[in-house]
């Protein structure tokens, strides 16, 4: 647990000073912000209010987790920072899932950012439970392994930077975060339906909604990061391949 929660306050040290936890933070909030003003604006009436902010906090927290783990854990090991875990007897799974840690506590921040926004500035009538926490918690872990898994697996910075920036795209647009996944065509409904995104976006939908939550999205969110969080551990390397 010390090497845990050392590794914690070196992750949030490295984010402040090198990678802008502030700045992470921010644009974590603004993007979603930007589409619940164009949305509030464009359709006066949200019928859906619980789900289009749901789509807003997923958006969210692709675009922390992707890009914290996609692009800065690329960047922070192409500069020699992770060479010095290589000569310590730090287990693969604590730091993994101290890193995890970080990031869960940058999203749940923007996400209680956003919930404040979407209350008080859009005038969104929302029921908040308290099992939005632990959704979000399995939620950021299965989709923050993506982004740790690019930036484990990437041969630098450069082609950390294209994957990430087609995964956030791809998961933010392109899964039904903002719309019902029946209105996509058949085939597509069954690869989606595999994302942990359609799940977290499902969950978070029932939780702000106050309806009962779906035990199999939870078990799939479970299984996902588990088995990031194992292959991750399996092929992480201190140092960039060349």
């Amino acid at each position: 647990m010390k090497v845990f929660l050392a590794l914690v306050k070196v992750r949030f040290l490295g984010m402040t000073m090198s990678d802008g936890l502030l700045w992470m933070i921010l644009s974590g909030v603004l993007f979603p912000f930007i589409l619940l003003f164009f949305v509030s604006n464009l359709v006066p009436n949200i019928s859906s209010q619980a789900r289009v902010l749901g789509g807003a906090i997923i958006a969210s927290v692709v675009l922390n987790s992707i890009y914290l783990f996609g692009q800065a854990f690329a960047a922070q090991r192409a500069r020699g920072e992770y060479e010095v875990y290589a000569t310590l007897p730090i287990n693969k799974l604590v730091f993994i899932s101290a890193t995890l840690g970080t990031s869960l506590s940058v999203n749940i921040i923007s996400a209680f950012l956003l919930l404040l926004i979407a209350i008080l500035v859009f005038g969104f009538k929302i029921e908040f439970t308290l099992w939005l926490i632990p959704i979000l918690i399995l939620g950021s872990f299965s989709v923050a392994g993506i982004g740790l898994l690019v930036g484990i697996l990437s041969r630098g910075p450069g082609e950390a930077a294209v994957i990430t920036g087609i995964l956030v795209y791809v998961l933010s647009y392109a899964t039904p975060i903002f719309y019902p996944i029946y209105n996509l065509p058949p085939f597509l409904q069954y690869v989606v339906w595999a994302l942990p995104t359609t799940h977290v976006s499902g969950l978070i939908t029932a939780s702000l909604n106050g309806a009962p939550l779906s035990m199999l999205s939870v078990a799939i969110l479970a299984l996902w990061a588990a088995a990031l969080l194992g292959f991750t551990a399996y092929k992480l390397d201190w140092r960039l391949r060349q």
